[in-house]
């Protein structure tokens, strides 16, 4: 992953964990699994992004 996605995943991950939240605030409820879904694919990017970040600014 190139040093500059890292915004984008990160920017991702957070839109994804906040969307399901926001959704449920308004009242259009998900379904819990496709809420989880969303939840689980957000934290994933920001885990992802976060393990790989340190190793891409050590490299410099």
């Amino acid at each position: 992953m190139s040093k500059k996605a890292f915004p984008y995943v990160i920017a991702a991950g957070m839109l994804l964990i906040v969307g399901p939240l926001a959704l449920k605030h308004t009242g259009v409820v998900l379904n819990d699994f496709a809420d989880g879904l969303l939840t689980g694919a957000g934290m994933g990017c920001i885990l992802l992004a976060v393990i790989k970040m340190p190793r891409k600014t050590a490299e410099q």
